[in-house]
């Protein structure tokens, strides 16, 4: 009977301490509540810098920055093996840049005796940017006549061809009429130098007549290809 009581003591006690909590282990609950809380909050893990989309201005810069690719072999033109007369030239054709892309200039028989029945243009000022490596220099543009009217013909990139000048195209007025001199890549022997080396003046590797180099003086044109000699 007094074990009975004994055991009965003891589960009410029991019973009574759970009810009411242990005030030991409650305390180091609120201890460990009160530490995580105060605790600092780790700083986000960094991200990597997002690169900013290059403006259409810097691209530009860098396109005008950047040298050109080296243009395609020069096409093979079958019409420029036979001369209609004694008095045509053949005109080569070109590759040039027209800003995204290399294009064609098709070449062409110019006859010498042939004039034009007004002026040319000013010619047009260009900006050739860099060449595609050291051995190019720039062939500034020019007007031709097609006996109709002026056809623009655009500078270009080009490399020196050995025994070969490049004459600058010129109008001259004779009468009331414009005949051409200068046909572009001319073969420079004897007969070459009786025509162009009195009033033309060598320009970096372009030959230009006297008067038309003078414009470029005063235009200020001489990026890219004008270098006084």
């Amino acid at each position: 009977m007094n074990m009975h009581r004994s055991v009965l003591a003891a589960v009410t006690i029991a019973a009574a301490l759970s009810a009411a909590g242990c005030p030991a282990e409650e305390k180091k609950e609120k201890k460990e509540e009160a530490a995580a809380t105060s605790a600092p909050t780790p700083p986000p893990a960094p991200t990597a810098a997002a690169t900013a989309a290059p403006t259409p201005t810097a691209a530009a810069t860098a396109a005008a920055d950047a040298p050109l690719p080296v243009p395609p072999a020069e096409k093979v033109e079958p019409e420029a093996a036979k001369a209609p007369t004694p008095h045509h030239t053949w005109v080569h054709g070109f590759w040039h840049w027209d800003g995204k892309e290399y294009a064609w200039h098709a070449g062409y028989w110019e006859d010498e005796t042939a004039f034009a029945t007004v002026a040319p243009p000013p010619l047009r000022v260009e900006r050739p940017g860099l060449p595609p490596n050291a051995t190019y220099f720039y062939l500034p543009g020019y007007w031709h006549w097609n006996a109709r009217e002026y056809l623009w013909a655009p500078g270009h990139w080009a490399v020196k061809r050995e025994g070969w000048a490049y004459t600058h195209p010129y109008y001259v007025e004779e009468k009331g009429h414009w005949l051409r001199h200068g046909f572009g890549w001319e073969k420079e022997d004897a007969a070459w130098k009786k025509r162009y080396t009195p009033g033309w003046d060598r320009q970096g590797e372009v030959w230009v007549n006297h008067k038309e180099a003078d414009e470029f003086v005063k235009r200020g044109e001489r990026e890219g290809w004008y270098k006084k000699r």
